[in-house]
């Protein structure tokens, strides 16, 4: 009877297994390494459970639960290489507004009252750009990045409009050009460069 009574048990074990709803997808870049664990319902084909994101090394970035009713995710978490958190300001709350490629977390946003901390992310969990906007306007110092990390545009705010020093990068970090703003206008002297870094023309706003 003792017999029968494991056999049942471990039919049923097997039974519920073969029941199972989900099916774990593991993504992979270009270059092997591990982009995502994904969880989906295998009836409906839909995002589902715990999904885990990772850097090109291994470590994890990002965690968030998916479902019906959150198909960007919930709960998320971001993590720095060295699995400290990503975000250290103080928010209200965390959204993720885009998935990108791979679907990895392409735009968060920090609320805080009318203000909201903008972070984009490359594939490679790399930043795109990050800033705020106050009232739904673009405040304060913006940056924007190549995806091998170089700062590309270093930018400031008033209003929604450009102020002060405007300045654009190559990808291997010399200077393009650099200028400055005045309520969202070219003004004073602009240089261009070339990329070495060497002076080829300026031109007066």
């Amino acid at each position: 009877m003792k017999q029968l009574t494991i056999i049942l048990i471990a039919i049923a074990l097997l039974g519920g297994a073969c029941q199972r709803k989900h099916n774990k997808v593991v993504d992979t870049r270009a270059d092997g390494s591990l982009q995502a664990e994904k969880i989906y319902n295998s009836k409906t084909g839909q995002p589902e459970g715990e999904w885990r994101y990772y850097y090109p090394s291994g470590k994890l970035f990002a965690t968030a639960t998916f479902g019906t009713e959150y198909p960007t995710g919930t709960n998320w978490q971001f993590y720095k290489e060295d699995g400290k958190p990503y975000f250290s300001a103080t928010y209200d709350s965390l959204t993720v507004t885009e998935l990108g490629e791979g679907e990895t977390p392409a735009t968060v946003c920090l609320h805080k009252a009318d203000t909201i901390g903008w972070h984009q992310f490359y594939s490679t969990c790399t930043p795109r750009s990050n800033g705020i906007t106050v009232g739904g306007v673009r405040q304060g110092r913006w940056l924007f990045y190549y995806p091998n990390g170089q700062v590309q545009t270093e930018a400031t705010f008033v209003n929604g409009l450009e102020e002060g020093r405007y300045n654009v990068y190559r990808d291997n970090g010399s200077p393009y050009y650099l200028g400055q703003y005045s309520g969202g206008q070219r003004t004073g002297t602009w240089e261009v460069y070339d990329r070495d870094g060497n002076l080829v023309t300026t031109k007066q706003y």
